[in-house]
């Protein structure tokens, strides 16, 4: 089995991973009362795109570009279909013009992430 294929997605959540709040211990980000509302253990989303090719049980990730309020990410990576692991760089940005050039590199080991979005 393989393929290629595009992902895009708006106003959603990344499920069980707070990005928001692992960047705001190496990041200056002020927390204002609508982020403070929104704090939880998921990541909500203005964008979700990437890039993906599967061969057999494994799909590559070949780009992610994720766009919050607060934060920019930027990685690639792979996941194992068959064992359901996540291997995910990502590097992580404020979307404040002074810290752009702040990267936060984060790597995930990780069983699966799920995506949740309104389906339009």
């Amino acid at each position: 089995m393989q393929g290629k294929f595009d992902f895009n997605a708006r106003d959603g959540e990344l499920l069980g991973l707070n990005l928001l709040d692992l960047a705001t211990q190496y990041f200056p980000i002020n927390y204002n009362d609508e982020l403070l509302q929104g704090k939880s253990m998921n990541t909500a989303y203005q964008a979700f795109t990437s890039s993906l090719s599967l061969e057999n049980n494994l799909l590559t990730v070949n780009k992610i570009s994720l766009k919050t309020p607060v934060l920019l990410g930027e990685g690639n990576g792979a996941i194992d279909l068959h064992t359901m692991q996540c291997d995910i760089n990502l590097k992580l940005s404020a979307t404040n013009e002074k810290y752009q050039n702040l990267k936060l590199p984060i790597r995930f080991l990780i069983a699966a992430i799920r995506l949740s979005t309104n389906w339009k």
